[in-house]
C-alpha cells in the first residue's frame, strides 16, 4: 500500500520517483484486479488507457524492445549513394538502455500495484514485462 503524499506541499519531501510512481494516487479509477478476476474487463480497460497515458504500454505489448547493438546483418548495405548509417556512439546506446530498463521496471511497479498478490508472486521472476 501507498502513502498518498500531496507533491503541492511544499515542506514534505517527495522524491521524484515516488511522485512519478504514486498509480494508486494518481489513478484512482483503476480498480485493483479482483482474486477472482470477476473485474477483469473494467480492470484490464482501465489499466491500459492509464498505462498508454504514461508513455509504457510498449513494455506490456511487446513493441517497446531493449536497445541494443546492431547486428551486422540488419545494418543496411553501403552502397556508393547511400553511406552507412552512424551507428549511435556507446554512450547513447548505454543510455538509451537505462532509460528503457528503468521504464521496465516502473511498468512492471505499476502493474504489480494492481493485482493480487498471487499473481504477483506468479510474475515476480518473469524477465520482462510483456511475459
Amino acid at each position: 500500500m501507498f502513502l498518498c503524499i500531496d507533491p503541492a506541499v511544499p515542506h514534505l519531501f517527495v522524491s521524484n520517483v515516488f511522485r512519478h510512481c504514486n498509480f494508486s494516487c494518481r489513478h484512482p479509477s483503476v480498480p485493483k484486479l479482483d482474486f477472482s478476476g470477476l473485474n477483469w474487463a473494467v480492470f484490464s480497460l482501465r489499466f491500459q488507457d492509464a498505462i498508454e497515458a504514461k508513455g509504457y504500454w510498449g513494455h506490456f505489448d511487446g513493441t517497446s524492445e531493449r536497445p541494443s547493438v546492431p547486428k551486422l546483418e540488419d545494418l543496411p548495405a553501403m552502397t556508393a549513394d547511400a553511406p552507412a548509417p552512424a551507428a549511435p556512439s556507446a554512450e547513447d546506446l548505454a543510455a538509451a538502455i537505462s532509460q528503457w530498463d528503468k521504464d521496465e521496471r516502473l511498468a512492471k511497479l505499476l502493474l504489480t500495484q494492481k493485482i493480487p498478490d498471487s499473481a504477483l508472486m506468479r510474475i515476480r521472476n518473469k524477465k520482462s514485462i510483456k511475459e
